[in-house]
């Protein structure tokens, strides 16, 4: 579960064309919702705000055109002021399902659990786990796969 302080990474961009993220926005709130009244496009992050540790500063939840938006502001935890532009960045329930935004204490899904089964699997093979060890890792997993 995420809250407020929870950290939080980015993950790659989706763009196919760009540098830019496609669900993360540079500032905050005010600046996002000033930007939708006055018709100024949003700032897209860009990759190069990977690098930077962050943690989630504030969550709202809002109604728009009939669908449910779901957005988290983050705050760069490398800054000692998040007033600066750039300092901010808000993300939307796209960006966890485009993996733009990466939870670390995001559940394993089915098909990451059999993918690390396999590694497992092929670390047994090749000697570098014993039996026991591959034994723990295959009951833990087994419970995760459908």
């Amino acid at each position: 579960m995420l809250t407020i302080g929870s950290a939080i990474s980015l993950g790659e961009s989706t763009s196919k064309i760009s540098n830019q993220y496609e669900t993360i926005y540079v500032g905050g709130f005010s600046t996002i919702t000033a930007n939708a009244l006055t018709g100024s496009p949003n700032v897209m992050a860009t990759t190069d705000k990977k690098q930077i540790s962050y943690v989630i500063n504030k969550i709202r939840c809002s109604r728009q055109g009939g669908r449910v938006i779901f957005a988290m502001e983050l705050k760069d935890t490398n800054s000692t002021s998040i007033v600066k532009m750039g300092k901010l960045l808000v993300i939307t329930n796209n960006s966890f399902e485009r993996k733009e935004v990466i939870n670390p204490n995001a559940p394993m899904t089915s098909n990451e659990a059999l993918e690390e089964l396999k590694r497992a699997k092929s670390k047994l093979d090749l000697g570098l786990i014993t039996e026991e060890e591959f034994n723990k890792i295959r009951k833990k997993l087994a419970k995760l796969i459908k």
